[in-house]
């Protein structure tokens, strides 16, 4: 952050605001970085840091109008806040163990708690594991793929 060559495109870019162009670099600018620093606490596993870039992002959910996210954030950050201020177990247990999880275990590939469902959802409604020939009601070879998800990961990695 302190070489000249970051503080001189640094300068170049924030004390230039005359054009519509530089307004939405640093628009752009800004909006990456908020989703960056989201993405970069879950995988460190920080909770302080993803409730400020979640509190960054829930303004976004409002604005393009993604009305479950927007109320479902609110709700979060008011929950967990107070969860935190009771002393809750829960925080402690969020703060040792994390909030996201890894298919292939590597930190890199950590995604959100509610993505791994998605992942999920998506691996069974495309042509995967049980169900490379479409819809399989074989419930033992539909457990037995979920069950070893983790191992077709790290292969597939």
């Amino acid at each position: 952050m302190e070489m000249p060559e970051f503080c001189s495109l640094f300068n170049e870019i924030f004390n230039e605001l005359e054009g519509t162009e530089n307004k939405m670099t640093i628009a752009y600018l800004k909006d990456i970085s908020s989703l960056l620093a989201l993405v970069w606490a879950v995988r460190v596993g920080n909770l302080e840091c993803h409730l400020q870039a979640e509190r960054e992002m829930i303004k976004f959910c409002f604005a393009f109008d993604h009305v479950n996210y927007s109320r479902y954030l609110s709700f979060q950050q008011v929950y967990l806040r107070d969860l935190e201020r009771n002393n809750h177990p829960a925080i402690n247990d969020i703060k040792t163990r994390g909030f996201g999880g890894s298919l292939s275990g590597s930190a890199f590939s950590t995604i959100h708690g509610d993505l791994i469902t998605e992942v999920f959802n998506g691996e069974t409604k495309r042509q995967a594991g049980p169900h490379r020939q479409g819809f399989s009601r074989n419930i033992d070879a539909v457990n037995t793929w979920v069950r070893t998800a983790h191992i077709q990961a790290k292969m597939r990695a």
